[in-house]
């Protein structure tokens, strides 16, 4: 449901060139990116701080559109996973070649950049602001505003994982679950769960350095001994955060890695004892409160 971005700073010139239009163009897909989109950013930090010159160079008159694009970019380094793509040794490359080179190992959905549309490696899309509405990512990013719903039995747990948030926690280091029915009802299904919720991030966010879990007191001690054990299967920590009663903790039931959401109405408890997935749905949010 997340998607990663490869921003050439050279759009944001592409977008100035165009006037009014074309910054508002960029400001709009910006502003929707809060919700689904990861940008990326090379292991040398060369994005940043091209971007950052670029949007500099937007001329004095359009200093509006120069500060909301800038503000954007600055919520979207603060407000997401950092994925690195990696590899980025030879400064004389050029930012849009080397985000095709690297594009398919990084699983990158999109490079934004200007010049001709193409398709690397049968997958990853190139675009210039121009034409990124008209591609398969931006139909995708629609089909899912509303998030996905889940029929019974018809994934198991890693499936229902994967569509929803392997790219949100693959390149996170902290991942915090809200989840009040966790501890107030840690039984039935809920240990396996847990236990499937602990190894899929050992197996897939190899970069996390802590797990926090938000919840009731009720079934604290058969929590706590069940993380015991998890705790040595895995190289992060794992908290829990014992909140006094249901006042203190959101009804609607959260995953988020780093500073990003999902809801997820089923909390960790999404698959039966054969793990089949129960009727679901998971859906973006807001971080909260």
């Amino acid at each position: 449901m997340f998607h990663y971005v490869f921003l050439d700073p050279a759009t944001i010139d592409d977008a100035a060139a165009a006037g009014e239009m074309g910054l508002g163009r960029l400001i709009e897909l910006l502003q929707g990116f809060r919700r689904d989109v990861i940008l990326a950013e090379t292991d040398a930090w060369r994005l940043e701080s091209e971007l950052g010159e670029r949007v500099k160079a937007i001329p004095v008159k359009y200093q509006h559109e120069r500060k909301l694009i800038g503000d954007l970019l600055i919520w979207m380094k603060r407000n997401s996973p950092l994925m690195l793509v990696e590899g980025d040794e030879d400064p004389t490359v050029t930012l849009a070649d080397f985000a095709r080179a690297h594009a398919e190992v990084s699983e990158l959905d999109l490079i934004l950049s200007p010049g001709d549309s193409e398709v690397i490696g049968g997958r990853v899309i190139k675009s210039s602001l121009a034409k990124a509405h008209d591609t398969d990512m931006s139909r995708l990013r629609s089909q899912l505003s509303s998030g996905l719903t889940f029929a019974q039995g018809t994934r198991n747990y890693e499936q229902v994982a994967n569509e929803c948030f392997r790219k949100l926690v693959r390149h996170a280091e902290n991942i915090r679950v809200y989840d009040y029915a966790l501890g107030e009802y840690y039984n039935n299904d809920q240990p396996v769960n847990l236990k499937r919720l602990v190894r899929y991030l050992r197996d897939h966010a190899a970069k996390l350095r802590r797990l926090e879990l938000i919840t009731l007191p009720n079934g604290r001690v058969s929590l706590d001994r069940d993380l015991c054990d998890l705790r040595h299967e895995v190289d992060f920590e794992i908290l829990v955060d014992y909140r006094a009663g249901k006042a203190d903790l959101p009804h609607p039931r959260y995953l988020g890695a780093d500073s990003r959401y999902l809801d997820i109405d089923r909390g960790i408890d999404l698959c039966d004892a054969h793990d089949r997935c129960r009727l679901t749905q998971i859906k973006y949010a807001a971080a909260p409160e």
